[in-house]
């Protein structure tokens, strides 16, 4: 039968009529305006065993008179003040984590439904939430750790998260709790994946004119991530997100992929080009998938561009701006207990929701000024490395009539400098050169 089985405003019995909740293949959930709400299903539509699991449902819930709604369909009514009927899938993705009473009871309806029909779908199967039951709909292979772990962590489906970091997600549960949820539907705690750094210094990363961001990274990520017995036994954690905020050309994007390089993490860049989307509920997803792409290369960095042009302020959205802003409030929260490091840029702060800059998301906010003579001449160094120069060259001279100018211009100024000394014929790039480059820089 073609959507909608039931048209929005159908009367569904004594002139109480509704609207579509959710739909499966085989069910549809229906709010009323009445003191209940009826899910109304079609005759066997659904596997071989389908007729069984509709006895099973029928005796928890009491069959409703259904008339005139031109094809053989059963209504049934749940008591009111319990939540709607709703596919696990569903219920993964709620705002709101299951508690420890009602994982008890979600895990136990997934327990017996793999119990009564092996093959049964997990995903799509209708879950009559309060009751510890459910209503196998159809046949298949989903991944069913993923679901079980997103449905204990508040939405994130990574199969191979432990106990231990799905409680950090959930903190409603305990890490005994998750492990003997997991253990009912027959799985096993996972081994945590391994995040440290290789054996190398934390003191050994440098970012030459940067020394904010520099003693950050080292302090927040490759400290912890060189000792990790240490700072866990006192428990500290990484991050979930660090935010740079500073103009155009302050090196922020850099600094990102200087740490990358350094850890040997792979990167996922993410900007608004990239995740945003004309159609309503795509932006979110695209977040929702780099998220999850990211966890299965753990561990990574997921660098968002610009994210003020995502994560602005929700005040005054409309809903869709809301969903998105929402989903990668989710996937920042999660993301350390998944092995993945969120790092983002910004030009405008004070556009970006407040939510977002909260303690649990981005834990620090780096402000990044433009460069004062002693940063200007570091990095002009660090560009210059590996370059012959002219030892007479006074870059300390140099770098104050930089100040204040972007980490851009002046890797922009070293290359011109270069490029002239190398049109001269010269073995060295000297004063001359550099003095040429910074004209030309100014006059831009």
């Amino acid at each position: 039968m073609a959507f909608p089985w039931v048209p929005i405003g159908t009367a569904l019995q004594s002139g109480i009529s509704g609207r579509v909740l959710e739909e499966g293949e085989t069910w549809q959930v229906i709010a009323t305006s009445g003191p209940a709400a009826v899910l109304l299903r079609p005759p066997p539509a659904g596997p071989p065993w389908w007729e069984a699991e509709i006895k099973t449902l029928s005796q928890e819930l009491l069959p409703v008179a259904c008339e005139g709604l031109g094809g053989p369909l059963v209504a049934l009514a749940w008591p009111k003040g319990i939540e709607a009927p709703r596919s696990f899938t569903s219920l993964s993705r709620r705002p709101r984590a299951l508690d420890a009473g009602e994982a008890a009871d979600a895990f136990r309806a997934l327990a017996e439904l793999s119990a009564r029909q092996p093959r049964a779908d997990w995903g799509s199967a209708l879950y009559l939430c309060g009751t510890g039951t459910a209503l196998g709909c159809r046949e298949g292979q989903v991944d069913r750790r993923g679901l079980a772990v997103a449905l204990l962590s508040g939405g994130v489906a990574d199969a191979a998260m432990a106990p231990a970091q799905i409680r950090s997600l959930n903190p409603q549960l305990t890490i005994g709790e998750v492990a003997d949820l997991l253990a009912m539907v027959g799985f096993k705690a996972a081994t945590p994946r391994p995040t440290q750094v290789s054996v190398r210094w934390p003191d050994e990363f440098v970012l030459p004119g940067q020394p904010v961001i520099e003693r950050a990274f080292r302090e927040t990520i490759l400290h912890p991530l060189a000792a990790p017995e240490r700072y866990e036994r006192l428990g500290v954690a990484l991050p979930n997100g660090i935010l740079l905020a500073g103009p155009p050309g302050t090196g922020k994007s850099h600094a990102v992929r200087k740490l990358a390089a350094f850890l040997g993490w792979p990167v996922f860049d993410l900007d608004a080009a990239s995740l945003g989307s004309a159609f309503i509920h795509e932006t979110a997803r695209r977040t929702h998938e780099a998220f999850s792409k990211a966890a299965a290369a753990a561990p990574a960095i997921v660098l968002f561009e610009e994210i003020d042009a995502l994560g602005g302020d929700r005040a005054g959205s409309a809903s869709y701006r809301v969903e998105e802003v929402t989903q990668l409030l989710r996937g920042i929260e999660s993301a350390a207990a998944r092995g993945v490091l969120v790092l983002a840029t910004t030009n405008r702060l004070a556009e970006i929701d407040p939510a977002l800059r909260r303690r649990g998301r981005f834990d620090l906010v780096i402000e990044v000024q433009p460069p004062d003579a002693a940063a200007a001449e570091a990095a002009l160094r660090a560009a210059l490395e590996g370059r012959p120069l002219d030892p007479a060259a006074d870059l300390a001279q140099l770098a104050r009539g930089l100040a204040g100018r972007p980490f851009s211009d002046l890797a922009w100024l070293v290359n011109e400098a270069a490029r002239r000394a190398a049109r001269a014929s010269k073995e060295r790039i000297d004063a001359i050169d550099l003095a040429g480059a910074a004209r030309a820089l100014r006059e831009r």
